[in-house]
């Protein structure tokens, strides 16, 4: 007769996962990642290069509104003031623009 001595049999119901099932997972997020990733930077990438040509459309609108109001162009950004505020951050660096308020061109002051 064989003694057992302490050691457990390891049963076929036990609960976890092996080593192979990890890595597939890990590779299968993996594969998914490198294909969201792009994906997501294309998209931040888009969005940042319409921002310009909607902005571009709502001046044009304005303009359009005070030519329809006034019979003429427009000749200074404080002219649209009624129709849209023009506000921008004339420097270069995003850090400046970020830490100081933009300056609205369509009041007066």
């Amino acid at each position: 007769m064989i003694k057992n001595f302490g050691f457990k049999s390891r049963s076929i119901d036990e609960d976890g996962f092996t080593l192979v099932e990890l890595i597939v997972v890990v590779v299968i997020i993996g594969i998914l990642s490198a294909i969201a990733i792009p994906s997501f930077q294309n998209a931040s990438d888009k969005a940042k290069q319409k921002e310009p040509a909607f902005l571009i459309a709502s001046y044009l609108k304005a303009a359009q509104a005070y030519y329809t109001e006034y019979g003429m162009l427009p000749q200074y950004t404080s002219h649209l003031g009624q129709y849209v505020s023009v506000i921008s951050c004339r420097r270069n660096y995003p850090a400046y623009c970020k830490n100081n308020p933009s300056r609205d061109y369509t009041t007066l002051n």
